[in-house]
């Protein structure tokens, strides 16, 4: 049994995704290691900060439904993507499940994987930029080309 416990903690300590655990209320009681990579904040920190303070202001009130929601369901799971305040004051994209574990009494939490997609959401933003912009040029060499037609 014991094999198995470091097992399972060596896994959850050199994950690349982070991990949270929060009560009912939304306060973090763990994070794995990754979470301080991710997020720039130590548990103790975290757990100094209200956590709704840290989700990017156009952010909050999707992410109040959605924990008010996963509160309702118990053994519910809820996919979302938003932004997180960095340590350095920079925000983050972030994606992930929560689940809520809070009536398994092995568990006793809501439990958030994530993983930081901020580049992931800068490349499709730059990319849908790119074809826009391409797109108003075909509109606009299909304009002059009319306009050519027009007057020959």
């Amino acid at each position: 049994m014991e094999r198995n416990n470091t097992y399972f903690q060596r896994l959850i300590e050199t994950s690349f995704d982070a991990i949270v655990l929060m009560n009912e209320y939304g306060k973090v009681i763990y994070q794995s290691p990754s979470t301080e990579r991710i997020s720039g904040y130590t548990l103790a920190e975290i757990q100094e900060i209200e956590g709704i303070s840290l989700i990017h202001p156009n952010d909050v009130e999707q992410a109040t439904n959605t924990f008010r929601t996963l509160l309702s369901t118990p053994g519910g799971v809820l996919h979302k993507k938003h932004r997180l305040k960095h340590k350095n004051g920079n925000y983050l994209w972030i994606e992930g499940v929560y689940r809520n574990l809070l009536n398994d009494k092995d568990v006793n939490a809501i439990v958030y994987n994530y993983t930081d997609v901020t580049e992931k959401v800068e490349a499709e933003t730059r990319l849908t930029k790119s074809n826009r912009e391409l797109q108003l040029l075909h509109n606009i060499n299909d304009l002059i080309l009319n306009a050519t037609d027009e007057c020959t």
